[in-house]
């Protein structure tokens, strides 16, 4: 299934890049990369001004808001950015060797989304994989076996532990605060709906418990 979605990917990536050229793409790519790294480091930026409203009550969803809104502008002064540079370089954009080139990097960028795809899943199976399972079990039993399987997943890993090596703690802190925060939240939802039940079935058997009498 992640072979598919993989090659998938990529072949749609190398069209979009072909089409649109290597330093458009190579410009794009560069782009993505400063909003996910700025958005990762400033996610919170936001968050008093949302709690500070009568609306948001919730820290989960002030986060969420905050860390949509960093994006969202991040994104579109990029955007305004690389639009600038795109059309100062017109001239020598869309020839042969500017389409060639967006064929390798619309492979690298496949690359890059699948790996997004894949560290996503993984982190999805990780944080809602309860601490008392997750000590002394196998890679095996926590993430589901078609991932495992697949034969993009060497590859993967292998970029997994090279981010790993080169990604301050900084940011892996701040990857994990936000798991564990919707974790929590997830976590503090179940547990009110398993309440509402408890207190429903409670109910149900004191009205029966008054027709028996």
């Amino acid at each position: 299934m992640l072979d598919v979605i993989v090659i998938f990917v990529i072949i749609l990536c190398i069209f979009v890049a072909f089409m649109r050229g290597g330093l458009k793409e190579l410009f794009g790519l560069v782009g993505m990369f400063l909003s996910v790294i700025l958005t990762i480091n400033h996610f919170d930026f936001f968050k008093m001004n949302y709690m500070n409203t009568k609306y948001i009550e919730s820290e989960l969803v002030a986060n969420v808001l905050s860390t949509i809104s960093i994006f969202v502008i991040v994104t579109i002064a990029i955007i305004i950015v690389n639009s600038w540079i795109m059309y100062v370089l017109s001239p020598i954009r869309l020839g042969v060797t500017d389409r060639l080139s967006g064929i390798f990097i619309g492979v690298l960028k496949g690359i890059i989304f699948s790996s997004i795809i894949f560290f996503a899943i993984e982190v999805y199976c990780f944080t809602f994989y309860t601490k008392s399972e997750n000590e002394g079990s196998n890679i095996e039993d926590i993430l589901p076996g078609w991932l495992i399987d697949s034969h993009f997943y060497p590859m993967f890993h292998v970029i997994e532990n090279s981010l790993n090596t080169y990604v301050p703690q900084s940011i892996h802190s701040k990857i994990e605060r936000l798991g564990s925060n919707l974790k929590d939240a997830v976590d503090k939802k179940l547990q009110e709906k398993e309440k509402q039940e408890e207190d429903k079935q409670k109910n149900k058997e004191i009205k029966k418990h008054k027709r028996d009498k």
